[in-house]
Parts: structure tokens; C-alpha cells; sequence
């Protein structure tokens, strides 16, 4: 069965496993142990002891921790670039017994090369496999062996593994072709159906479905995103050049990434390769020649234009120097770029070639070398549009190289214009608007001050790009990460001593109103006393409160037992059989759930005293019946005088009449005065004795006043009788109260 070197979906667990060897080195950097190879890192290497040994000692073994079943071998060569120890030809042998004894189970040859080498032997059921090397790529004078990983597996002729492939066509359908370039999603569309197509069918084999897997990974990995506001680099599809000096200085190397190292950003660093393979240059003396091209693959809005100028080792001087930049839609109506104003350049320029490209280091790794200026800025587009941009250098050596009669470049990247997304930075910046001074330490806030600053700056600047705005917004999160809070130095003994007196107090018979403040004034110290912010004039509130409560602690609730005896007493009575000025002095205060008992006492007394104090309402019936008999005289018949005098005692007796609290004895003496006045009336004499007359005695008109004045006499005893009697009752009521009490 067909199988894929690489494919690692038949290994066995490295759980458990061990290695060991006939010789390994002492561990320098990454080689030595024979463990490197069990360690999935394959820039790690076993290698046998640099002195060289007796091939037959650089043998490696495999221990696994149980028997397991066992039918192949994988072995990586080493990876770092050396050669020295690489398996060429090979036996391998394997043990049930745990190393005690072996078996020679298979042998065979490898090609040399860096790629995973397999060798497959029929399935035993084994404790170790031991590869042992017959033949090397070793010195002529030394012996050497040398892995970078091995791997054991079992693989079942007539099993199929799909997961690998399964696992990439799922990966394959959820992709948005709205995110990728145009120019390979066809070809991806077909390999994708295809592989599914041809995963269906029921007799596929191992080797189908590996070669199914290449295939469709490659078209995957070879479609291109679209640029994007968080990674805008344009992936371009083409590029020329009026010259190039050979195959190996194609103008390609300066689109594809070739010589860069990162992780795809305007931050590589590129190398320097001294036979510029990794770049492009041109043939010597090229003159009008001197210019190189990008095809962008489609129109886009421009923002920067990044630049590693040559850096081959020693021959630095040829990369491009001062040189004019177009740009076009179509390639054929080309329009020139001008630089920024105000951008000085560090040395002398041209006017026909305004822009002028800084030298390399001709360092291992360098940066980004942008334009000659102060800053090394690139090259600014600021959202102009096209497909193609063409750099032409000045024809002569020095001024469109930095001096050699070649022109050259590294790498160029481009980006393209997204106005930058400030929602999120605008938002961290509204949240540390609330934060106060005062409550962090100066060293920090003063870090945190400056970055607010310029995340301010950046928010009001309408031409800041995404790079700034995620960059001083991470420069803020962190200045706002570090702030550091100013620690409050407080004394909180008195308080916690007070909480503890407090929790264990008796609040037994204390009058609610106390309990209620004491449980608040306990609860606000207790949260005050946990609190690591609190300030001292806090804590000194807080204790002040709880100490002030706990001062009232001897406020007990009185025993109302006898007040509420007289109290029911009185609860007897008629109140609308009494005067009510006298009744409402009575009314007691039992209702106070706070009183305490000195209050209780003093109630008590009150109201006692306010009981004896209670008057009868007095009868009022004789004194209003005189007083409708007066308001009811013919007044024709008396004098003036008498009259006078009569309402003069009238309006007296109305005045008691309506005095809720007058006194039986205020209403006996109105009814006695105005029943003298009435009996002194003077009638006004007659001179002749009217014919309907049949005496000569006084008549009035008011017979009714003899039986007034006899009625008077009458209601006067009865009335007296009836007070006497209330008044006996009253007392024998009051006797009855002071017995009991």
C-alpha cells in the first residue's frame, strides 16, 4: 500500500516511549540525546559523540512502555543543515522482551535527502525496535549517526485513514470566498470538488487519499487573502524589470517574500545573500533600463509603499537612489507621484527623480529601509488608485544607485487604504476620562497622562492610520493596566475593638428605636472596616456612630403593668359623659414603644392625676329652657329698664350655655340670675282697663312665667339631687381606684 512519508495519522502514542543509543553526545545547544528524537522538535537532533565512533555503536533504540504491535518506522534526517550521521542504508531489529534479545526484522536503503523516510516490516508485537545504521553520509574519517525524529507505527494493509483529508475538506468549506483574491479560487473550487468526489468511493486507497490531501493542500495554500484593515498588505501578482542579470536575480524575488523572515508583516527583516538570489538586480550599466515594475493584480486604493532596498552582502552600493514613481489603471496612462510636502531627504537629489531610497546595512537581517529621510518613512500614496507601479532610477551610477554601476532591490510591499476604525480606542479613552488622580500613585498617572495625550491627538487626526490607532491604543491599555493605586493609610483599632463589643452586646429589654440605630451603626462598620479604601475620617464616622449607640445601651423599656391597669380603667368611662378638656388631659401615652421607665412612672402619675381631675357635664336643660322663655317675652309689656337688665342676664347664661367646660355650679348660678331677673320684670302700668280685660292686675301676655318660676324651684331640687349623686359616684369611683392600686 502506497503511503505518504509524512503522514503521521499511523503512529504510535510517544507516550511512554524512551530512547536510548550506542553513543550520543553530551548535549550542545540542540543535539546530544537520543531523546531529541521522541521530542516532535525536528530542529533538535541525537548525534553520536563528535570523536567519532564504530558505526556499529551508533545504532538508536526505541523503548515502548508495553508491548504493542508494531509493522514500520519513520526516520527524519537532520534538519539544521548539516548532513553529518544521515541514515543512507540501515537493519532494524526488534525485541518482546525488553531489550534482552533481538531479532533482525528488515533492511533497506534511504535516498539522501531532508524528508521523512519510512521503512515498513511485517507486524510483531514488541517491547523496543532498534534502527541500526550500516551505512552514513559521514567523513572519511569518522563514523558518525545522527536523527531528528523517529516514529514507530502500525498501518493495516487494508486500512484507510481519511482523517487528515476529511479534516482539510471541512476546513475548505467554511472559508468565505469574499475574503480571498480572485486569481486562484477557480482552480481551488475544482480540486475541492474533485476530492470530495473521489472520497466516496468505497475501494479508494491509502495512497489515493494522500495524493488527494497534496493535491488539494497546495491549491488551499495557494489562494491569497484580500487585504484587510488589520493586515493590509496587498499580495501582488506580478512584477518586471527593464534588466536583470540572470535567472537567479529574477524581479519576482522582490514581490514573493523570498529572503524575508517573520511572520508576513511590514516588520520582517530580510537577509543578505551574497549572490542576491534572494533579490533582483540589474546587468551592469543598464541606463534607462534601470526601472522595476508591480502589477498589483487588480485596482486598488494605495496607502504605503514599504522598501528593503539590496542588501547583498559587500555590494550594498547597488541599491536604487534617487528615482521617480508612477503609477497607472491600465499601464498605459501613467501619472507621477510627488513626495510629501515638506520631506527632506539626507543627501543631494535630482529633480527628475524627487524620490530617493536609503542604503542598506548589508547586515544578516535588516528592517525595512524606506526613504532616505530623518524617519526612514515609506512611501506615501494617501489613497490614490491603481493596478501598476513603476520605479525608474536615475541612469547614472551614483545617482540612481548609491554608487555601483548596478541597480537593484530587495523587497517592496504595499498597502492598501482603509480609513482607520477608531470605535475601539475612542472607547477605552471615554472609560479612562473617569479615572481620578488623586487615587493613583504620580509615577503612574503620569505615564497614563501622557498616553491619553496621544491617543487624544491620534483621535482628532482624520489621516491617522490603523497601525497608529492600534498602536497607541495598546500603548494606552497598558499605561491604564499600570496605574497603581495610592495606598490609603488608615487606623482601625478603635473601630475593631468597638465591632467587638458591639457583636457580643445584649440588646435584651432595649427599647427599639436604640436596636434599630445600634444594627445600622454595626452593619455601616462593619462594611467600613473592610473596606482598604476607607479613609480615616471614614473609619472615625463609623466609630463615632457606633460608639454613640452603644452609649444608649441603658435605655430600657419601662414596666407598664400599672399604667396599663388604670389604663383599662378608664377605657370604662363615657367620654362623651365628661368635659373634654378634662377627658383629653387623660389621654395616656401608652402607645410610646420607647418610653423607658422614668417615662412610665411620670405617665402614670399624669394620667392618675388627670383621672381625679375628671368633670361631669353639667345638665344645661333649666338654664336653656329660661333662656327661650326670656328670648319668648312680649317685651310691649315691660319697662325699658327691667329689659335691659334682663338681656343683659340672657347673654350671660348663653355664654354659659355654650361653655363645653363649664361647672354645675357656673350653669345653677346662670339659671339662679336669670330667673331673679325675670321674676323683677316691671310692667308698664294702664291707665284703662281694655275691654277685653276682666282685671285690673298687671297682665303681661306671659302666663307662662308663674309656671317658669314654679318649674325653676322644682328642676332646681332635682337638679341639685342629681349632681349631688354623680359626685357621690365620682368619689366612691376614685376610692375604688386607690384601694386597687
Amino acid at each position: 500500500m502506497d503511503i505518504d512519508t509524512s503522514d503521521d495519522s499511523f503512529d504510535l502514542s510517544l507516550e511512554g516511549m524512551q530512547a536510548s543509543a550506542g553513543s550520543q553526545n553530551s548535549n550542545s545547544g540542540a543535539e546530544g540525546s537520543a531523546n531529541n528524537v521522541l521530542d516532535g522538535l525536528p530542529k533538535t537532533i541525537w548525534h553520536t559523540k563528535y570523536g567519532g565512533t564504530s558505526i556499529t555503536d551508533n545504532w538508536i533504540n526505541i523503548h515502548l512502555d508495553n508491548k504493542q504491535v508494531v509493522n514500520g518506522l519513520r526516520y527524519l534526517p537532520r534538519q539544521d543543515g548539516g548532513s553529518n550521521g544521515t541514515f543512507l542504508e540501515y537493519e532494524i531489529y526488534v525485541s518482546d522482551d525488553n531489550g534482552q534479545t533481538y531479532s533482525k526484522i528488515n533492511s533497506g536503503s534511504w535516498k539522501s535527502n531532508f524528508k521523512w523516510q519510512i521503512a515498513k516490516f511485517d507486524a510483531r508485537e514488541v517491547t523496543d525496535v532498534k534502527l541500526q545504521p550500516i551505512k552514513t553520509t559521514t567523513s572519511s574519517t569518522k563514523e558518525y549517526g545522527s536523527a531528528a525524529e523517529i516514529r514507530l507505527f502500525y498501518m493495516n494493509d487494508n486500512q484507510v485513514n481519511k482523517d487528515k483529508l476529511e479534516e482539510l475538506i471541512k476546513q475548505c468549506d467554511i472559508i468565505d470566498k469574499n475574503d480571498y483574491l480572485n486569481r486562484n479560487w477557480d482552480k481551488f473550487e475544482k480540486a475541492l470538488t474533485s476530492t470530495k468526489n473521489s472520497c466516496l468511493n468505497p475501494n479508494i486507497t491509502q495512497g489515493e487519499v494522500n495524493d488527494l490531501f497534496n493535491r488539494l493542500s497546495s491549491v488551499f495554500n495557494s489562494l491569497e487573502k484580500k487585504p484587510t484593515i488589520d493586515n493590509p498588505i496587498i499580495k501582488p501578482l506580478d512584477a518586471k524589470a527593464g534588466s536583470s542579470y540572470g535567472s537567479n536575480q529574477n524581479p519576482i524575488n522582490v514581490i514573493n517574500g523570498v529572503g524575508l523572515s517573520g511572520n508576513g508583516t511590514l516588520q520582517d527583516k530580510h537577509d543578505n545573500e551574497k549572490s542576491a538570489k534572494t533579490m533582483w538586480h540589474t546587468s551592469a550599466n543598464p541606463g534607462n533600463r534601470a526601472w522595476f515594475e508591480v502589477d498589483l493584480g487588480d485596482v486598488y486604493e494605495l496607502d504605503e509603499m514599504w522598501i528593503w532596498n539590496i542588501n547583498q552582502i559587500n555590494n550594498v552600493e547597488r541599491g536604487f537612489k534617487n528615482v521617480k514613481i508612477e503609477y497607472s489603471l491600465d499601464e498605459e496612462k501613467w501619472l507621477e507621484l510627488t513626495p510629501e510636502e515638506n520631506m527632506e531627504f539626507l543627501s543631494e537629489g535630482t529633480e527628475d527623480y524627487p524620490f530617493q531610497f536609503s542604503i542598506a546595512s548589508g547586515d544578516s537581517l535588516i528592517s525595512a529601509t524606506n526613504l532616505n529621510d530623518r524617519d526612514h518613512s515609506p512611501v506615501k500614496f494617501n489613497g490614490i488608485e491603481a493596478q501598476y507601479i513603476k520605479i525608474t532610477a536615475a541612469p547614472i551610477a551614483g545617482e540612481g544607485s548609491w554608487g555601483q554601476n548596478y541597480f537593484g532591490l530587495s523587497e517592496l510591499r504595499f498597502t492598501r487604504y482603509f480609513k482607520a476604525d477608531k470605535s475601539e480606542l475612542q472607547e477605552l479613552y471615554n472609560e479612562s476620562l473617569v479615572l481620578n488622580e488623586a487615587n493613583y500613585t504620580s509615577e503612574s498617572w503620569v505615564t497614563f497622562a501622557n498616553a491619553m495625550t496621544d491617543a487624544k491627538a491620534v483621535l482628532d487626526r482624520a489621516d491617522a492610520s490603523q497601525e497608529e490607532v492600534n498602536n497607541v491604543k495598546t500603548i494606552l491599555q497598558n499605561a491604564k493596566n499600570a496605574l497603581v493605586e495610592v495606598v490609603i493609610k488608615t487606623n482601625k483599632t478603635a473601630l475593631e475593638i468597638a465591632i467587638e463589643m458591639a457583636e457580643s452586646a445584649n440588646l435584651e429589654n432595649i427599647v427599639p428605636a436604640v436596636v434599630e440605630e445600634f444594627n445600622a451603626a454595626l452593619e455601616n462598620a462593619q462594611t467600613v472596616y473592610t473596606n482598604a479604601n476607607a479613609t480615616q475620617e471614614e473609619v472615625d464616622n463609623a466609630f463615632t456612630r457606633l460608639a454613640n449607640v452603644m452609649h444608649m445601651l441603658e435605655f430600657f423599656k419601662g414596666n407598664k403593668e400599672l399604667l396599663q391597669k388604670q389604663v383599662d380603667q378608664i377605657n370604662g368611662l363615657e367620654a362623651d359623659k365628661y368635659i373634654e378638656s378634662t377627658w383629653n388631659a387623660m389621654l395616656p401615652v401608652l402607645a410610646n414603644v420607647n418610653a423607658m421607665q422614668e417615662e412610665v412612672d411620670e405617665v402614670y402619675s399624669e394620667l392618675v392625676r388627670a383621672f381625679v381631675n375628671l368633670r361631669l357635664k353639667p345638665n344645661k336643660d333649666i338654664l336653656a329652657d329660661l333662656i327661650n322663655k326670656a328670648n319668648g317675652l312680649n317685651r310691649e309689656n315691660y319697662s325699658e329698664a327691667s329689659l335691659k337688665g334682663l338681656d343683659a342676664k340672657v347673654e350671660k347664661a348663653k355664654t354659659v350655655l355654650n361653655n363645653p367646660k363649664a361647672s354645675q355650679e357656673e350653669v345653677e348660678a346662670a339659671a339662679a340670675e336669670l330667673t331673679k331677673v325675670l321674676a323683677g320684670l316691671e310692667a308698664k302700668p294702664v291707665e284703662t282697663v281694655k275691654p277685653v280685660d276682666t282685671t285690673v292686675s298687671v297682665k303681661t301676655g306671659d302666663d307662662g312665667l308663674l309656671g317658669i318660676f314654679t318649674s325653676l324651684s322644682v328642676l332646681s331640687i332635682a337638679g341639685l339631687s342629681l349632681f349631688k349623686k354623680r359626685r357621690l359616684n365620682r368619689e366612691q369611683d376614685l376610692m375604688n381606684t386607690e384601694n386597687s392600686n
